[in-house]
């Protein structure tokens, strides 16, 4: 059976302090030797054990996790970094529209490109949408009339020919995804408590040869 890292580290502190101990109370060189040596081979172990996980949590997908989506890849920072794709699943894509110059210069990139962006919004119609807005206290029909807005807002860039695509699902709201160029992917929990998101965690997970990797799935 695999030692479990954390014992391993756990027990390395612990002969860390034995040997600190002894050199101060017994000043023995050979102990304090064979205790730094045998934390020394514990570390060794740990080093590796963790290099091995590291590496299947890589060829999971896992890139990284952001304490919150502020502090981490923003909706902004999509948008500059899209070339090719964009591909959005959320409720009502109110972000990004903040800056519709920024979201302009990414559809003429993706034009360029021979690429596009996909928008998967709540159906602003649905009973999901209802219980959403009745769990954030908002006014009734305030959610479903931002979402509409907001979805003829995304489509009127086709009006300067730039590929844009929207559509809606009929479910309750559970993630929001974002994936950029099929190469990272941003997922991000919602937040029942949370007025705009922006303190919500998030992962990012980057697109693997592995079919069976966490990206794949979320895809």
């Amino acid at each position: 059976m695999r030692l479990n890292q954390y014992t391993l580290l756990g027990g390395t502190a612990a002969l860390l302090t034995i040997g600190l101990a002894l050199s101060v109370l017994s000043m023995s060189p050979l102990a304090i030797s064979v205790s730094l040596a045998s934390a020394s081979v514990l570390l060794l172990i740990y080093v590796l054990v963790l290099r091995k996980d590291l590496r299947l949590i890589r060829s999971m997908g896992f890139a990284r996790w952001e304490q919150t989506m502020s502090g981490g890849t923003t909706t902004r920072d999509c948008v500059r970094m899209s070339q090719i794709h964009l591909r959005f699943m959320g409720i009502g894509a109110s972000k990004w529209l903040a800056n519709a110059n920024e979201l302009r210069r990414m559809l003429q990139r993706h034009a360029g490109n021979g690429g596009c962006a996909d928008f998967l919004l709540l159906d602003p119609e649905s009973v999901y949408c209802r219980r959403f807005e009745a769990i954030k206290n908002q006014p009734e029909g305030s959610l479903g009339k931002q979402i509409k807005e907001n979805a003829a807002a995304l489509l009127s860039f086709r009006s300067e020919h730039l590929p844009i695509s929207v559509r809606f699902y009929n479910e309750m709201p559970r993630f929001r995804i974002v994936i950029v160029d099929d190469h990272q992917m941003i997922i991000g929990l919602y937040s029942f408590v949370s007025e705009s998101g922006e303190n919500t965690p998030q992962l990012v997970l980057n697109n693997t040869s592995k079919t069976w990797s966490y990206y794949t799935a979320f895809n």
